[in-house]
């Protein structure tokens, strides 16, 4: 079965992939929500927005046309995929952890491997956190 994220997934570079489709009738929009393993430009965002737009399979699907947005997670929102976790290897984050407590911990990431993350919180100690772990990770933006 074809799905709106299949037929917008095909549209896609290799390299850019589907955090979130969101479809809101009601204001008659479509969000999606891409993200990658390297900085993706404004002017990608934009030309994505044009191949959606041109597609035939999302000209049948809205017939009477539908506003397209495009956009990548903003800088506060939770990493969710291993690619996220990748491409902040060097940054600060902060974990809420699973568990009684809900531990919070800070550090800066070290490395990502399948399983989970290291991360090193204290200067001189690396922690390895499986995903499982992981309630919610964000990246912690310093100025």
């Amino acid at each position: 079965m074809v799905t709106l994220e299949n037929i917008i997934d095909s549209l896609l570079g290799e390299d850019v992939f589907i955090v979130r489709v969101v479809e809101t009738m009601r204001q008659n929009t479509l969000r999606v929500i891409i993200d990658a393993e390297r900085d993706i430009l404004l002017n990608e965002t934009a030309e994505i927005v044009k191949k959606i737009r041109s597609s035939e399979e999302i000209r049948s699907l809205y017939p009477d046309g539908i506003k397209i947005e495009v956009s990548t997670p903003g800088v506060s929102a939770p990493l969710e995929l291993s690619y996220q976790y990748k491409k902040n290897i060097g940054r600060k984050l902060k974990l809420f952890l699973y568990g009684g407590s809900n531990q919070k911990v800070i550090g800066i990431l070290s490395d990502v491997k399948d399983e989970g993350i290291h991360l090193n919180s204290n200067g001189h100690d690396i922690t390895f956190y499986s995903f499982e772990e992981i309630r919610k990770a964000t990246v912690q933006v310093s100025f």
